[in-house]
């Protein structure tokens, strides 16, 4: 019989409160407020106003000691341990879990400790960590559970729009210089699209963010399935998840075409959470959803 196998993941996953599954533990990052380490009990309102209001933000990775802290109580009770978390693109919390994973080895060598790269963040991360949990409860193997990873490249759709392009270029996570000034010159609304290749890519400038919301309308109506049996996609609600704007959010609601409304998710606790939204700004407004192969 195979070890029982306890299941982490990160905080840029958006799974927090009564939105982590059972079996589920999240490793949290850091938020930082005029550089001064915030609880992770931070609400988002009282976020979304410091940031309104130009205080400093910042974040700082998992660091390897609290991966140790979190995996080593699993271990001592026989368990092996599945962590997938944030794009190693975007953080070096997976490189950290890594390190972790290395030391813990040589102290539980009969131990399995697998670490893996999401090549997601927010949302996206989040589905695939819900299926993970699901999967999990069914009794999915190790490899059953990192097969499903690899996976999710080919159905998996991730889109974003902010005003706030400095923000991101001042956070360090992003190749957004190009972006940023074209979108400054021509006085434009950026949407990106946040690629397998774990790269943040162009995908349309819109002089109003009602013409953005109609291309985001047109493109899930063209390439999600609401039919749960339509491909591997495991879990099929879309999320449009939001920063500090929520009139934008619940605009781009209204727009959605009835027969998608069963499946869709936005509400508070769809909120990004400071994690994500101290390097996008408070504007930010995206769309996760699986549907037609990328």
């Amino acid at each position: 019989m195979s070890n029982k196998i306890s299941i982490f993941t990160d905080s840029a996953s958006e799974l927090v409160g009564d939105l982590i599954p059972d079996n589920v533990k999240v490793v949290p990052l850091t938020v930082c407020i005029d550089e001064r380490p915030q609880s992770e009990d931070l609400e988002k309102a009282e976020f979304y106003r410091m940031l309104e209001n130009g205080h400093k933000v910042s974040t700082s990775a998992v660091n390897p000691d609290a991966f140790e802290r979190a995996f080593r109580p699993e271990l001592e009770k026989g368990n092996d341990i599945f962590f997938a978390g944030i794009a190693s693109s975007l953080s070096s919390t997976y490189a950290n879990a890594c390190i972790a994973k290395e030391t813990l080895a040589g102290e539980f060598p009969d131990r399995v400790i697998t670490v893996i790269d999401s090549r997601s963040v927010s949302w996206g991360e989040g589905q695939m960590m819900l299926d993970i949990a699901k999967a999990g409860k069914a009794g999915a193997t190790m490899e059953e559970l990192v097969a499903m990873t690899e996976d999710k490249d080919k159905y998996c759709h991730y889109f974003a729009i902010t005003d706030n392009m400095e923000r991101m270029k001042d956070s360090g996570r992003f190749g957004v210089d190009v972006l940023r000034g074209i979108s400054m010159l021509l006085r434009m609304t950026p949407l990106m699209h946040f690629s397998k290749k774990d790269a943040l890519s162009l995908v349309k400038l819109a002089r109003t963010k009602k013409q953005m919301f109609e291309w985001f309308v047109g493109h899930v109506t063209k390439n999600y399935s609401a039919d749960p049996q339509a491909g591997d996609k495991g879990t099929n609600e879309f999320v449009i998840a939001y920063g500090g704007r929520p009139d934008d959010k619940d605009k781009l609601v209204e727009m959605i075409p009835e027969e998608y409304r069963g499946t869709l998710l936005h509400g508070p606790q769809y909120r990004i959470n400071p994690v994500i939204a101290s390097h996008t700004g408070g504007a930010v407004l995206a769309v996760f959803y699986r549907g037609a192969r990328v």
